[in-house]
């Protein structure tokens, strides 16, 4: 499993890092905050992975035998979303990718 972070390359050569927006995130509440529609309430991380096949396994014995997950959780849709400044022409706000997790059996 790797782990993932996005930059954006800026004019002056330095890098602005990307939110992560994932959108079925569940959070100590239990609640899903980025599904709803205020941006205010939205969660984000920095980093994001495409495939998970190490949290699926079923015991800590299953890491030492080389044994498979018995679920793989995957980046089932992946956007860039951004929005322009509405006040002055060619400019965006900072864009944030958002991400959908699905997962599935594997045996």
């Amino acid at each position: 499993m790797s782990f993932y972070s996005l930059f954006i390359k800026q004019t002056d050569g330095s890098y602005y890092p990307i939110p992560i927006q994932v959108w079925n995130q569940q959070n100590s509440r239990r609640l899903f905050p980025n599904q709803g529609s205020v941006q205010n309430d939205f969660q984000f991380v920095k980093r994001f992975f495409m495939v998970d096949n190490l949290s699926g396994k079923a015991s800590t014995d299953s890491y030492v035998n080389n044994q498979t997950a018995s679920i793989m959780r995957y980046a089932s849709e992946v956007k860039m979303i951004y929005s322009t400044h509405k006040s002055s022409s060619g400019r965006i706000y900072t864009p944030y990718v958002s991400i959908r997790y699905r997962e599935m059996r594997t045996d």
